[in-house]
């Protein structure tokens, strides 16, 4: 079995909070949290993402729209119980479209070592 590639389950209930509390410091401080892997892979997503957001105008996938679509396989609770699941919902949408819209200073210096997307037209 695969190993999961979101956001590690020791840090949903964070993540999660985090959305309720807006002097959260788990901004600050999540990536350096996260198993190599994993940051790696949130990171080039997200950087992916906020480069089809920063495009809305022509593709309509705005970063809210993108986050009710990849939210639910990023930020995955522990349990898979319905109850939570649609629950924290809202709060992993809003985590998602916070870290794709805040893209440029949430992953300072991570997204850097990764190749550059390309732009539109070439």
């Amino acid at each position: 079995q695969a190993e999961y590639m979101g956001i590690p389950f020791s840090l949903y209930q964070p993540c999660i909070d985090s959305q309720r509390d807006a002097n959260s410091p788990f901004f600050l401080t999540f990536l350096t949290q996260m198993p190599p892997m994993n940051t790696y892979v949130l990171t080039r997503l997200m950087q992916f993402l906020h480069f089809i957001a920063s495009h809305s105008d022509v593709n309509k996938m705005t970063a809210r729209n993108l986050s009710v679509c990849f939210s639910p396989d990023v930020v995955r609770a522990p349990e898979e119980e319905l109850l939570v699941v649609m629950r924290d919902m809202p709060l992993a949408i809003q985590a998602i479209t916070y870290m794709i819209e805040n893209f440029d200073s949430l992953f300072a210096g991570v997204s850097e070592a990764f190749l550059p997307l390309p732009t539109i037209g070439t």
